[in-house]
């Protein structure tokens, strides 16, 4: 298993909005979500967030927008949003041993569990 995690272009854009569509639209999400929302919504974090392209075993699993001027600019940052293709998920692509040198903060703010985590870490 090798995952990468590479610096996006905007071509990758329509590949990220197919997925985060797919995604989101199935439970527990339940979004109603099309393409062009999905490039909009993708859009706009490009303008405050750095979007990564995340690849496992040579082929796109998905993405991550990370913005690194949420809490502490430099020091800390956010994880706005991550998505990962069905057939990729449950392979360790979201999990923070890669991290285990950097402290990380999770935000427990809602008892629901489908809420979207906040999740930033040390620089």
């Amino acid at each position: 298993m090798k995952i990468q995690i590479i610096k996006s272009k905007k071509e990758d854009y329509k590949k990220f909005a197919e997925i985060y569509k797919t995604e989101f639209s199935k439970p527990p999400y339940n979004e109603l979500w099309t393409k062009k929302k999905a490039i909009q919504k993708i859009n706009i974090l490009s303008k405050y967030c750095d979007i990564w392209k995340i690849i496992y075993n040579r082929e796109i699993a998905g993405f991550v927008a990370i913005n690194p001027s949420w809490f502490f600019p430099g020091k800390y940052a956010f994880g706005e949003v991550i998505a990962i293709k069905k057939e990729f998920q449950e392979k360790g692509i979201g999990k923070f041993d890669s991290y285990k040198d950097k402290k990380v903060m999770v935000e427990y703010t809602d008892p629901n569990p489908f809420k979207e985590l906040n999740i930033s870490w040390e620089l």
